[in-house]
């Protein structure tokens, strides 16, 4: 059975932050993550959404997704993570 995008993102930042504790404690960037998703979800299928929810995801994503990239490219470059 095809696994949902919801549940994919909630898999994969589990697996990401257990193994990089540097990334954030599990708990709270999954919780982050899925407010994100569910600001996109809201914006595809009504056109709205909270501004203040949009603002705090986005300052949450302009921190994370960095961190993420840079350890993403340390793991892949064979450097110690």
């Amino acid at each position: 059975m095809k696994q949902g995008t919801r549940q994919a993102i909630r898999k994969y930042i589990s697996e990401i932050t257990e193994e990089n504790s540097a990334l954030g404690h599990q708990k709270e960037v999954s919780k982050k993550i899925e407010n994100i998703y569910n600001i996109r979800n809201a914006l595809l299928h009504s056109s709205t959404a909270d501004n203040n929810k949009m603002k705090e995801g986005l300052h949450f994503l302009v921190d994370f997704i960095p961190k993420l990239l840079e350890w993403l490219y340390q793991k892949e470059a064979g450097q110690q993570v």
